[in-house]
């Protein structure tokens, strides 16, 4: 009650940038993400991504590929500066090889549509491309060289004082399985489109529905409490959207 809450969806340069700034209290951000001293970063949930590809390269999802039998392959990705771009570019100089992006996109979704409409292979979050799988749009190419996991992680700058409500949303994030005995937090409920019901804490809940809805969207969860405040329901909604959108545009 009399918190306004303003959420922006930003690359991660841009939102280290208004962090540091002081726009913003806090950025939700994936991995790499080069953090400088004044910041402090905490890991709120990993994600892993897969190689995927629309019918034009359906061939391609036969067999096992090494990252060299896709050189001449064109490749989708998120924007040059992007972690997810440099991500790559990292990954694929491990392996003495040049990344090269054809198309660049501005969110995840638009690399979903872009590979769906055969322009290019491109690398996806797991779990949010489990319901395009599923319906035969896109198909994954197995790779011989493994891909590291990733993690979004909470950036805060420590130099700056934190508001209650910064610190009570913080501690709602980074919430213990324990914190369910709590009367006042029984029942965290996250429901998603495929059924899924869990009782766990919010990062935990975040991650389940992830890995089963095949969506980052927030309309695809719900958050339905039992004995949960007013306060902590919004909170809980927003901390689910944030952390989604941290997938879809790094």
């Amino acid at each position: 009650p009399g918190i306004h809450l303003r959420i922006t969806n930003d690359s991660t340069p841009r939102a280290m940038e208004g962090l540091l700034r002081g726009q913003v209290d806090c950025a939700a951000v994936t991995t790499p993400c080069p953090v400088r001293k004044s910041l402090q970063e905490t890991a709120l949930v990993s994600f892993r991504e897969i190689l995927i590809c629309g019918s034009d390269f359906h061939d391609l999802a036969a067999e096992t590929q090494s990252l060299r039998d896709l050189e001449n392959i064109p490749f989708v990705c998120m924007s040059r500066g992007t972690s997810t771009y440099t991500f790559y570019q990292q990954l694929f100089l491990k392996h003495n090889l040049a990344f090269h992006v054809e198309m660049e996109a501005g969110t995840m979704d638009q690399v979903l549509a872009m590979v769906q409409s055969n322009l290019g292979v491109g690398f996806y979050p797991e779990s949010m491309a489990a319901s395009a799988l599923a319906a035969g749009t896109v198909f994954q190419i197995r790779l011989a060289e493994p891909i590291p996991e990733r993690f979004v992680n909470l950036i805060e700058d420590t130099s700056r004082p934190q508001s209650v409500a910064m610190k009570a949303f913080k501690k709602m994030l980074l919430a213990p399985e324990e914190i369910i005995s709590s009367p006042v937090f029984f029942g965290w409920f996250c429901v998603c489109r495929y059924g899924l019901l869990c009782r766990q804490s919010p990062s935990a809940c975040f991650r389940s529905a992830m890995m089963s809805s095949g969506s980052s969207r927030p309309t695809d969860i719900r958050i339905i409490p039992s004995v949960m405040p007013a306060a902590s329901r919004i909170s809980l909604g927003i901390m689910v959207w944030v952390m989604a959108a941290a997938c879809s545009t790094n």
